[in-house]
Order: structure tokens, then C-alpha cells, then sequence
């Protein structure tokens, strides 16, 4: 999935483009979405997907937007982390 204009999308489409290849932050993005917890999945689907704030998420999840607000936090780190770690890998090779 990426995101895009604040939208997630699929990356299916682009799979089969030249230069894509394991080590594509394509896949980089597939693996840490697989290792998010269903609450997480959830949240980002409210967010992005379906375009609800902060505070209604957390309503419908019953969460405080406060702790939807540190959800979102912690897997933008993990996407970060995981990025960097590719692009450090793409480095050395």
C-alpha cells in the first residue's frame, strides 16, 4: 500500500514494473503493514482509507483521540525505520 494525496492505495498495480524487485520499498511497505496488529490495520483503514479524523476513529474504535494520535505515531516510525533500513541496505549492495 502507499499512500497517496493522504489516500492509501494499493501497490498491486505497479508491481510488475521494471526495477521493482525484492528489495523494493514496495515490499518493505507489504511487510510492515503484515506485521501490524489488527487495532493498527484498523486505525490506518479509518484514517487514511476512509478519511475520518482523529477523534472519530477513536470514537468508532472507542479509543481517546489521544491514543489514536500515538498509534498513528508509532507506525509512522515503524514505516520510517523500516524505509531507512532498506535504503541503508540499497546503499551498501
Amino acid at each position: 500500500m502507499l499512500t497517496i494525496q493522504g489516500r492509501v492505495g494499493s501497490c498491486e498495480t505497479i508491481s510488475g514494473v521494471d526495477g521493482l524487485d525484492s528489495a523494493s520499498p514496495v515490499n518493505t511497505t507489504d511487510t510492515v503493514l503484515s506485521s501490524l496488529s489488527r487495532l493498527e490495520k484498523l486505525i490506518l483503514t479509518l484514517t487514511y482509507h476512509e478519511g475520518l479524523t482523529l477523534r472519530e476513529a477513536g470514537t468508532v474504535l472507542g479509543l481517546s483521540e489521544q491514543e489514536v494520535r500515538k498509534t498513528l505515531a508509532t507506525i509512522e516510525r515503524r514505516f520510517a525505520r523500516a524505509l531507512d533500513e532498506e535504503r541503508a541496505a540499497l546503499e551498501m549492495a
